[in-house]
């Protein structure tokens, strides 16, 4: 029996005022009824679909929905069973989310037809869903949290339960002579761990706050791709790897990008792949990218680093640069080191990318796109090129020529330096151990004693001279006597005639040699002194900024290193004396906060750099080496 319009009336009337799409057929699956709202939510024009098929109609709205299939079979399986459903979900794929209810129509025991109703929730279920994902996230962030605290517990723990170990060990006596020193080195890389581990640390928070520092300037990458393969030349020897560096003619020898970023990044990959290879060797290989863009004025550089290793297995590979993932590697690194660089990389525009290889070793590669560097960008601070800054300092030039003394004696002065001479070897001896001398530039032959003879005597004693920088400048190029010249203790040999250029290059490398090291900490001074002077160094300590700037007035002062935090005049203050000074010596800050309002702000008030505590001793050599003047 067809159920009639009549039979529909109270019915019809309830459903034209509900907001829920409403849809009724008899036991045919003909369409008897549907709103407005029915209409809007699948669009039919709901006085045309009267009468229509519905089970053809259902096949054709099928695409509708997210799973087609589903939705027709489980509209079947609700006609076959016939029994009350409510708060069936269907998802549309234009994001839509409904709750579907089905009644079957009875009229006492006589099934006349079916009622459908459509609820729109999406609203309610994305509430729903973005409640489950913050409770996810939650949960995810609770297990890596305490995943990064095991983590870093046991990080810590393992050199810090070395060091103290040892440390006991050497303080209860008893230990061999010929032990010490193993103990000593043993203490030293467990410390040297713990200072990766929170410089990693450090710098991941950096970078996870946003804050990179890029600080384009003109460098030399021949020159650091060879300080590169020099950083780890020594662990590549320690476990026999062979290590090649290669780079290609294409690789201009300068260009415009930040040097210390970029060392960052590749230093991690040379490091790695030194560390991971047990057997065979690292090459590094560096050329014109032929994927880059390069373009007028720039050069796309490719840096690769090619190890012999195990290899990643396919599975790490594309998990290689997030934080904290170890490849498999338990207990090795912290896992933190390529994700650094990755990240280090994007802010200067660069990429870093990795291939492997199990069993045979992998490659990890840099490209970047640089800006070639020309000549008149390659200044310093105050203008001049580095080869033309005045030097300080006092300098005795010995040499029995009186022409050639006064030659050297007025390329000296002209580079600033204040020169005494001396005509002859026993002259020169007497004046260089009675007076402190920057540098000595002796004559091979003179009267009396020879230039080797009085290197030689002044080496034998104790005091500054023993410490003295000397040159040898001799006309004698003959085999063996520059060998002559070093076992007597002469820093340098030249030989006559000495271009200019080459003459200040010589000196350049033999002076820079006086740093006043200012800190309040006693031991933190005895370490810098102990590193420095071990370099060949002559330290001027301070504990106060006001001895410090004491020990600029009175001697020639090549490079301060300063603590920022000191009772009194800190190291703020004694910059800001500093630069008031007509030449004012290099600044090299020395602080436990280098973060980046640090560093912009020394930068703003004329540092030439910055060493973050605990110190590196070959972070500190390369500072010195680098703004000494």
């Amino acid at each position: 029996m067809r159920m009639t319009d009549l039979s529909l009336g109270p019915l019809a009337a309830l459903a034209r005022t509900s907001t829920h799409a409403v849809l009724v057929e008899d036991d045919q699956r003909r369409v008897l009824f549907a709103n407005e709202a029915f209409g809007e939510a699948f669009g039919v024009d709901v006085v045309g679909f009267v009468g229509a098929d519905c089970a053809a109609a259902m096949r054709e709205s099928a695409p509708l929905f997210e799973e087609p299939e589903a939705f027709v079979a489980r509209i079947e399986a609700l006609l076959e069973a016939k029994a009350l459903v409510v708060g069936d979900v269907v998802r549309l794929r234009d994001g839509r989310v409904m709750e579907r209810d089905y009644v079957p129509i009875w009229v006492g025991d006589a099934f006349r037809g079916n009622l459908w109703q459509y609820r729109d929730v999406t609203a309610r279920q994305r509430a729903v869903e973005e409640r489950e994902r913050e409770a996810s996230a939650a949960r995810a962030a609770n297990a890596a949290k305490t995943q990064f605290l095991a983590m870093m517990s046991h990080d810590l723990r393992t050199p810090l339960n070395a060091i103290l170990g040892t440390a006991q060990l050497l303080a209860e006596g008893g230990v061999e002579a010929e032990r010490a020193p193993a103990l000593g080195a043993r203490i030293e890389r467990n410390a040297m761990a713990l200072v990766t581990l929170i410089d990693d640390l450090l710098e991941i928070s950096r970078i996870e706050s946003g804050v990179v520092e890029v600080e384009p300037a003109p460098f030399d990458p021949w020159s650091l791709l060879e300080e590169l393969v020099e950083q780890v030349r020594d662990p590549a020897e320690q476990k026999g790897l062979a290590l090649t560096l290669e780079i290609d003619e294409a690789v201009p020898p300068r260009l415009l990008g930040d040097a210390r970023r970029l060392r960052q990044v590749l230093a991690n990959l040379a490091s790695n792949a030194v560390k991971y290879t047990p057997r065979g060797g690292v090459r590094i290989r560096a050329g014109r990218d032929a994927e880059g863009e390069g373009g007028r004025g720039r050069f796309p550089l490719r840096v690769e680093v090619r190890d012999t290793g195990p290899g990643i297995e396919p599975a790490h590979l594309p998990h290689v640069f997030e934080p904290f993932y170890r490849a498999g590697r338990e207990g090795e690194g912290t896992g933190l080191g390529l994700s650094i660089a990755t990240r280090i990389a994007e802010a200067m525009g660069a990429s870093l990318e990795a291939e492997s290889v199990p069993g045979e070793g992998s490659v990890f590669r840099l490209r970047v796109d640089l800006p070639l560097a020309s000549v008149s960008t390659e200044l310093r601070r105050d203008g001049l090129p580095l080869a033309r800054r005045p030097l300080r300092g006092r300098v005795l030039v010995a040499d029995d020529h009186a022409e050639s003394r006064e030659t050297l004696a007025g390329r000296l002065a002209g580079m600033g330096l204040e020169v005494r001479t001396a005509s002859d070897g026993d002259e020169a001896f007497q004046q260089a151990s009675s007076r402190l001398f920057e540098l000595l530039v002796l004559d091979l032959a003179m009267p009396g004693r020879s230039g080797d003879e009085v290197v030689r005597a002044l080496r034998a004693g104790e005091g500054d001279a023993a410490r003295t920088p000397a040159l040898c400048v001799t006309a004698h190029a003959i085999e063996g006597v520059a060998d002559r010249c070093r076992e007597a203790g002469f820093d340098e040999v030249l030989f006559k005639p000495v271009p200019a250029e080459a003459m200040a290059r010589a000196v350049r490398r033999a002076l820079r040699r006086n740093v006043v090291v200012v800190d309040d900490d006693e031991d933190m001074r005895a370490l810098l002194v102990a590193l420095l002077e071990d370099d060949g160094r002559r330290v001027l300590e301070a504990a106060t900024g006001e001895e410090a700037l004491g020990w600029v007035e009175r001697e020639p002062v090549h490079l301060v290193l300063a603590d920022l935090g000191m009772p009194g005049m800190d190291g703020w203050a004694l910059g800001r004396r500093l630069a008031s000074r007509e030449d004012p010596p290099p600044l090299v800050a020395l602080t436990g906060t280098a973060d980046a309002a640090t560093r912009a702000q020394l930068k703003a008030e004329g540092w030439a750099g910055v060493l973050a505590k605990p110190l590196r001793a070959d972070a500190l050599r390369a500072a010195v080496e680098r703004h000494a003047r």
